[in-house]
């Protein structure tokens, strides 16, 4: 059985009782989703892996725009994703923060004003991506608080992502990378090695400065958009480079910084 049919039948189950209403067709969620952060009056809390869906950024920015509170999680995984629509929420003045995790959160949780809940498996995209997705409204105390207390446990670990405009020297920062996790960074510095994974194609490049190492980390499809400008990873080795992208505290692999544009990618030569 689909793995997220069995997870709907679960959840269903067990909060089939305060159901106010369940969804299943894309466009009621949709709307629903519109809905309730077009109408919310005090607050918007939203938990998700991604938002990919302009129609529902425009709803949400537009309820900061009228002085709601607002806050977004997203995974930090999705931050790399060109459909991403992150930075249009951020530029908006979304509070946006974002939690570290190789997996997909694989469920959705808005919640407007401490009370009204919209719970499933739907993503925050297009109608074309949803694939079996449902959608409970429920509204009482018990199901908003265990919602919001998810939703804060979520927030606890997050970092804000934001956007560092000046140019960073590795050497400068290598021993306060912790202070630049979950923004977006122009880091300069030297490649003293590049590697392939065993499983998969994406490459790996470091910087290192004594005990503190950064990897810059080429997935697929960036190395695909590379490979269209006739540039192999394993060029990089040896070389003075100015990179763009998102720098992340991984808690199993260290220091992260995933490019977000290879077109940002720049190489010094002597």
């Amino acid at each position: 059985m689909n793995k997220k049919i069995i997870i709907a039948l679960i959840l269903l189950s067990s909060i089939a009782f305060y159901a106010q209403a369940v969804m299943f067709a894309p466009k009621d969620i949709r709307k629903a989703v519109m809905n309730d952060i077009s109408n919310a009056n005090k607050s918007v809390l939203i938990l998700t892996d991604i938002v990919s869906d302009s129609d529902i950024a425009d709803s949400i920015i537009k309820s900061k725009e009228a002085g709601i509170e607002v806050t977004v999680i997203v995974n930090s995984s999705s931050l790399d994703k060109n459909y991403s629509l992150h930075k249009m929420l951020f530029n908006s003045g979304v509070k946006l923060l974002s939690f570290n995790s190789d997996y997909s959160l694989n469920n959705t949780i808005i919640i407007t004003d401490e009370k009204n809940i919209l719970i499933g498996s739907f993503p925050l995209s297009l109608e074309k991506y949803f694939h079996n997705d449902f959608c409970v409204r429920v509204s009482d105390r018990e199901s908003a608080d265990s919602c919001i207390s998810r939703f804060r446990a979520f927030e606890s670990k997050s970092e804000a992502y934001s956007l560092v405009a000046d140019t960073l020297e590795f050497d400068d920062i290598a021993g306060k990378m912790k202070d630049y996790a979950n923004k977006e960074v122009f880091i300069n510095g030297y490649v003293s090695d590049v590697s392939k994974s065993g499983k998969s194609n994406t490459y790996f490049l470091k910087m290192k400065k004594g005990k503190n190492v950064l990897t810059i980390v080429f997935f697929d499809s960036f190395v695909k958009a590379l490979e269209k400008k006739s540039v192999s990873p394993m060029y990089f080795k040896n070389k003075d480079i100015l990179i763009n992208g998102l720098l992340i505290n991984h808690e199993k692999y260290g220091f992260e910084i995933i490019p977000s544009d290879v077109s940002q990618i720049k190489i010094y030569i002597d």
